[in-house]
């Protein structure tokens, strides 16, 4: 056992417990991110799928770190109405329950939608179609 005061000892033991955790929290962090990004890819596939069947115009997937994706806006989808007329809609997406209720927060007016990984690819088309049908 080291030599001078235990205090500080059993101070320090809380001190590399909490360093672990905040590493192994940060580490946590990254791999969320790093899924974050593929699961934006993944619902850019599905919007390109459903510009496919002529259900949406066409759409954009905002940059990371751009204006848009600052307020919110990961994806904006565009439908041609009845009359020629183009509708678009904006909205974010989010693996993370807190990190969806951090954006409901922060952008009010943007839709955001939480999708945990199990979701299917026709909820999440669903969704985001619902997006004009309001």
């Amino acid at each position: 056992m080291p030599q001078g005061n235990p205090r500080m000892y059993k101070n320090s033991k809380s001190l590399d417990a909490n360093k672990r955790i905040q590493k192994a929290s940060a580490r946590k962090a990254e791999r969320y991110s790093e899924l974050g990004k593929e699961f934006e890819n993944f619902v850019a596939n599905i919007l390109s799928k459903i510009a496919e069947k002529k259900k949406i115009f066409g759409f954009t997937q905002n940059p990371a770190n751009s204006s848009e994706d600052r307020q919110g806006k990961d994806f904006t989808v565009w439908v041609k109405k009845e009359n020629d007329e183009v509708s678009t809609r904006s909205f974010g997406v989010t693996i993370s329950h807190k990190s969806w209720n951090d954006s409901r927060l922060r952008h009010p007016d943007i839709p955001q939608f939480f999708f945990p990984l199990e979701t299917k690819p026709e909820t999440i088309e669903k969704k985001i179609l619902d997006l004009f049908n309001s």
